[in-house]
Order: structure tokens, then sequence, then C-alpha cells
């Protein structure tokens, strides 16, 4: 049988929920609808409060201040603020859907960027989401002005109308944005139940419509997501599922109203986002959870209604985002919770952890066995968190060795009839391995996996993943 090598990423499973702010807000001021998060790379965490007129930082260390209010700039209101959103100078943005404005957060200042009058030609009401570019631009929804806004320089420009493509695909109901890193805008339209690109030359392009991917449908399609290879994600609130749009080839539903399909199902779709490793997070707000699906198309929930398991529910899903590798943020009528995905105890029947983990340039790898172990069927191998562009050797065996290696403990004994695999490629640092479970196997077999990585930030210049044993 063949070894099939893919890009790949660390599968969901197993997680650590912590509320990182509740209804109290900073203590004086109280937080209520956490409607959007925006995560900035030291870790700072930014929730508007829709229901209560204001936005919240929250640093690592626990700290909650507000950055905004009701009273906007002093002189502007703020009203209903939905959006939020960070660029790269440290600067924070808040749309206020109900004021029909935008501020600017910068040192603790604030300022007005946009109001009613949007452009001065074409009005901006009801803003509903606002997003920057790696140039600085900013962009901003009017949901009930049908139409979206770039900011450059002091300069506002109308960039799409309720005409949409001009081609007969109208743009009606604008809810959220996003942007790829060659400054493409993608915006969702609730109304007209479709999604539009933008390029920066003003090309207006439909990428989903009513029709989905012709076999799923599409409505009321609110969130909206891009990764780095340019996929673009679009969740459909009414159809209670999300549409995976590539580049090149055909469109596909990744998820729909059943969920992980184990018993925990998504209804209302409400926010998406996706990390570096091109893993989608979706929100259901009437579901009242989240989940996780891998590019390989592996889905979990990540959080649900008990939120963090110990009386901090989560009431109604709304807001996701990403901070550092492995960490969510998903926000709530009342908080919002820090969720971090974690290597332990992911392994489900069949595949059990073993542990002795060898930690490397980026903590601990992770390897994660999936499939049942059946004749002719399919088995699934993946490692993740290893030290990118390097190389990997898997270790099997039929035995345990538990012997001391490399500073850390080789659990496989590899001696015949075991294997050893050596050089694979760590590309990104995660890597999948597929293969087809020979038949003529035993119940009761006993398969022991390792990975042994080159790594100089590893004891002795290595770092190993995680043991897990696999039964017939």
């Amino acid at each position: 049988s063949a070894i099939v090598f893919v890009i790949g990423v660390a599968p969901a499973g197993a997680q650590i929920i912590t509320e990182i702010i509740d209804f109290e807000g900073d203590g004086t001021h109280s937080f209520f609808v956490g409607a959007d998060i925006a995560v900035a790379p030291a870790g700072n965490v930014y929730v508007s409060g829709i229901a209560s007129d204001n936005a919240f930082e929250i640093t690592p260390a626990g700290t909650v201040t507000q950055i905004i209010d009701s009273t906007g700039d002093m002189t502007n209101p703020l009203s209903l603020p939905w959006g939020v959103a960070l660029d790269g100078s440290g600067d924070v943005y808040v749309a206020g859907t109900g004021s029909a404005n935008v501020f600017r957060i910068s040192g603790g200042s604030i300022t007005q960027i946009i109001d009613g009058n949007g452009d001065m030609t074409h009005p901006l009401s009801a803003p509903s989401c606002v997003v920057t570019d790696g140039s600085g631009n900013v962009f901003v929804a009017g949901s009930g002005s049908d139409n979206v806004f770039k900011l450059s320089g002091g300069t506002i420009t109308q960039i799409i109308d309720s005409d949409g493509d001009n081609l007969g695909n109208p743009l009606s109901g604008p809810a959220c944005l996003a942007v790829d890193a060659a400054g493409n805008v993608y915006v969702t339209a609730q109304s007209s139940h479709n999604a539009f690109r933008i390029t920066p030359a003003g090309l207006i392009t439909e990428i989903i419509d009513a029709n989905g991917d012709f076999t799923s449908p599409l409505a009321k399609p609110n969130a909206i997501a891009v990764d780095g290879s340019g996929n673009v994600f679009v969740a459909g609130s009414e159809t209670h599922n999300v549409f995976r749009i590539p580049p090149a080839g055909p469109i596909t539903e990744i998820i729909d109203s059943t969920g992980d399909k184990q018993g925990h199902g998504l209804a209302e779709p409400f926010d998406l986002a996706v990390d570096g490793e091109g893993n989608v997070y979706v929100t259901g707000t009437e579901s009242e959870n989240a989940f996780r699906i891998t590019p390989d198309g592996l889905i979990s929930e990540i959080i649900d209604s008990t939120g963090d398991g110990n009386g901090k529910t989560l009431s109604r899903a709304f807001a996701v985002a990403v901070g550092d590798p492995g960490i969510v943020y998903v926000s709530g009528e009342l908080n919002v919770f820090e969720i971090e995905i974690v290597c332990a105890d992911l392994n489900a029947p069949p595949w059990a952890n073993l542990g002795h983990a060898l930690a490397g340039t980026h903590g601990e790898p992770c390897l994660i066995g999936s499939g049942p172990l059946q004749a002719d069927t399919e088995l699934t191998l993946t490692l993740s968190n290893a030290v990118p562009a390097s190389t990997t050797w898997l270790a099997g065996g039929f035995a345990q060795a538990n012997v001391p290696f490399k500073g850390g403990i080789l659990v496989p004994d590899p001696g015949p009839p075991g294997l050893l695999i050596p050089g694979l490629p760590t590309l990104d640092g995660t890597l999948i391995i597929s293969e087809t479970w020979p038949p003529g196997v035993p119940p009761g077999f006993v398969l022991y996996l390792q990975h042994w990585i080159v790594d100089p930030g590893g004891p002795v210049g290595f770092a190993a993943s995680n043991a897990i044993s696999g039964t017939t």
C-alpha cells in the first residue's frame, strides 16, 4: 500500500477553556453581547459590546479596560458597536451600527473616521463590519446603505454598491468583510444571498450565490474569511452551513447543520476565523457552540453551552477569532472565552495517547492517530507543532521499548519486525501520513508509533512527539 504525504495540521479535540471577561466588564463598565473580536500580535484581545455600547481591551495578564463607550469621541456618539479591527500599528477600529460611524482608537486618542455621510456622495448606514489590510487601508460595510467604503490616507471611496458586479448580481445587506494578502476585499450580502470579491483595481466578481455548491444552498450569508492560500469561506446563517471557495476549482460545503456528525449540531453560524495552518473556526449562535474544521475535513466541537465546564456558561455564541497557534477566542452574550487546543487525550479508540513528548522549538510536537484498524481501510497519522522545514523519523513497533533516547523516551521498539522511516519532511511543521491497513491482522494486535524530529531547540538537537498506540 502507498504512503501519501500531505501538508496537514493538528486535528481538533481536547482543549483548555478560560473565561477572560464576563458581564461585569472592567468592574465599573458592564459588558453585554460580544459582537466581534480582534486579537493583536502581542496577545491583547479587543471585543465590542453591542448591547452595552462599548468595547474592551483584555491583556494576556487579564487586565480588562474599557477603551470606548457611548460617548464615542465626546463629540460624536457610539451606538450599537459591532465590528472591531486592528491595523499594523496597533490602532483599534470600532464600527457603530446604530450611530452610523467608525472610530479609530490610537494611544488613548479617539477619532471618528467616517460617519453617515460616507464619501459625501454615497451615504453610510448601519456599518456592521470593519477590516484593515496590510497597507493600512480601512474597509467598512454599510449593511443599511448596501455598500462598502475604502478609507485610505484621508480619502474615502465607495468600492461597491447595491448594483453588485453590475452584471445583474446585486449586493443587498452586506454583513461581513475579509481581506487577503493581495489586497482583494471580500463581502457577504445577507439579503441577496451571495458574496463578492473586489480587486485593488476595482474588478468586482460574484464568487458564490444562493445555489451554494449546487447541491447545498446558501441563504443569508453573514460571516466570511480567507486563508493564506486564497481559499474563501462563507457561512450561511439560514442554511446552517459553511462553504469553501478555492481560487480555482469547485465550491465545497465543509460543514452543515449536523456539525461534527457526533450529535453536536450547527445552528445559525455567526462568525468565521481561519488560523495560519488553515483550520477554520465557526460559531453557532442558536446551537451555542463553536467548531474547528481542519483542511482535511476533520470536524470537532471546541466549546458548547457549558462554557468552561465549571459554571461559566456560553450563551448564544457570536464572534470567533484566532490568536497564537492553538489559541481561539469565542464570545457570547455575557462573556468571552479563551480556548487552548492541546494534544493530550485527542486520540480516540482504537487509538490511545501514551505521552512521552519531548519539547522542541515550538513546544511539544503532537501525534494523532485516526481511522479504524480494519482491513483495507485508511488510517491517518497527523503530526503537528514540529519545527518547520526539518525532517522527522517515524518509529513504529509491535512492542514498547521505553528506553532513554536523545534526551527523551523512545516508546516503540523499532527492532524487527518494527519499522523506522527516516527523512520525512515536516514542511510547515505538520505532516499527515495516510496508509491502508493490511488484511489478515488478528484482533488485539497493538501498533506503537512516535515521531522524532531534528530540532535545534530540543535536547541534543531533537524533539519527539507523544507516542500513540492503535489496537485492532
